[in-house]
């Protein structure tokens, strides 16, 4: 059980503080705002360490690399991670939007100003 917490005690603390922010947006709804710049500045600081980690991440492996058939291997490979995990974001996206209406279609019909733009 030691290993295990030491293996994933940043997974776990992750876990944690999403479940612990759901909890707080339920009971405190829309008084939970406030804490909305600690969430943007937590995001922002995650894409400015991901995407360099994951550019450099490349890079070397590419650079490290001693045979050229390798590479081409390598970038099959990178594409289709890519292209994989953005078509589950898609099906995700769309599966969870397609329960809500997001666009009232009537109040655009009905709104003479959008057609004048």
């Amino acid at each position: 059980m030691k290993k295990f917490l030491s293996n994933y005690k940043s997974t776990i603390i992750l876990l944690v503080a999403i479940i612990v922010g759901a909890i707080v947006g339920i009971i405190f709804q829309e008084k939970a705002t406030v804490l909305q710049p600690l969430g943007d500045i937590f995001v922002n600081l995650l894409l400015v360490v991901i995407v360099p980690l994951i550019f450099l991440t490349i890079t070397t492996s590419i650079a490290k690399m001693k045979s050229p058939k390798r590479f081409g291997k390598i970038m099959v490979t990178i594409i289709c991670v890519f292209v994989i995990t953005t078509v589950i974001a898609l099906l995700i996206g769309f599966a969870v939007t397609s329960f809500t209406k997001l666009v009232d279609t009537e109040d655009r019909r009905n709104d003479k100003s959008f057609f004048r733009r």
